[in-house]
């Protein structure tokens, strides 16, 4: 990759930064997919950027493929590159945009992993036994979690003044800086009452939850501490933030909510995002109704 390109990418990611408000992680995956590009151009020796045509993305494509990236994997690559030729368009150093001509993989999205109702609650029991400081941060982190639908990234992102107690109700900051206000019930502000009786300090702008040197949790701390959870649970089965995020969605509409209603309360900008969940609900009513009704067995029999 020239430096020429190095430049381009590097002005590329400054103007997503600014005119879009990514998160770091969505800034590091475009950097990284776009200089995989440029590596694999390197072999290919176009003169300059102003070369590249649909040929060198096929090409590349099917390199991926090669290589035995799923098709996700292929297909967000893809996407990456198609926003970056459209700004090298507006830019006026392409013409066109190859990456538009070239088709993605088809491929179906899994449906997002969860936990049943029985499973999170006595999680949560099972936790709520546990004494220390760690153990109330833990707890405190998968009831809210659960009880919110929240992102990592916006977990992470909580101040103390972020909590309204009175109202039972959370100040969340989303995708693209949307705010939004959910609510988490009795048993997440019994659960962050008594993670800040231990934390210790009650500044409205410090932040919620702190690691073990005082600062901001990250992202990977919380991964981490729902890691060691699982293996401590001796359960058998990894916890990730998202699956308590599905987990809040999923159990939602198995109980009847709206869901316009669980699109606001997940901050999902579009309403087909939302509409993955009610998949997961029919696959479970599915599997009940094959599980109870004699007439299903009926019908396997023959």
């Amino acid at each position: 990759m020239g430096v020429l390109e190095r430049e381009s990418v590097e002005a590329f990611l400054i103007w997503m930064q600014a005119s879009r408000d990514l998160s770091e992680a969505t800034i590091r995956a475009y950097k990284t997919d776009l200089n995989e590009f440029f590596d694999y151009l390197s072999s290919e020796d176009p003169a300059g950027i102003d070369e590249i045509d649909v040929r060198f993305v096929r090409a590349w494509m099917y390199r991926l493929h090669s290589l035995g990236l799923s098709k996700s994997s292929v297909s967000r690559k893809l996407s990456a590159l198609r926003v970056y030729m459209k700004w090298l368009q507006r830019q006026g150093v392409l013409s066109s945009n190859p990456a538009d001509l070239v088709s993605g993989p088809k491929s179906r999205a899994p449906l997002p992993k969860f936990l049943h109702e029985d499973e999170i609650l006595g999680i949560i029991e099972e936790m709520s036994a546990w004494q220390g400081r760690d153990a109330v941060c833990d707890t405190a982190l998968v009831v809210l979690l659960y009880a919110a639908g929240l992102r990592v990234a916006e977990l992470c992102s909580l101040s103390i003044g972020d909590v309204a107690f009175a109202g039972e109700t959370l100040r969340i900051v989303g995708k693209g800086r949307k705010e939004r206000i959910v609510p988490f019930g009795r048993s997440a502000r019994r659960a962050l009452s008594s993670w800040l009786e231990v934390r210790g300090e009650m500044n409205g702008k410090a932040p919620l939850f702190v690691n073990s040197r005082g600062g901001a949790m990250t992202e990977r701390n919380v991964r981490y501490r729902l890691a060691r959870l699982a293996v401590r649970l001796s359960r058998g089965r990894h916890i990730a933030p998202h699956m308590l995020r599905h987990s809040f969605a999923t159990h939602l509409l198995d109980h009847g909510a709206d869901l316009r209603v669980v699109q606001e309360l997940l901050g999902h900008a579009s309403l087909s995002t939302t509409q993955i969940y009610t998949q997961i609900s029919k696959t479970k009513l599915r599997s009940m109704y094959d599980k109870s009704h004699p007439h299903a067995m009926n019908w396997k029999e023959e």
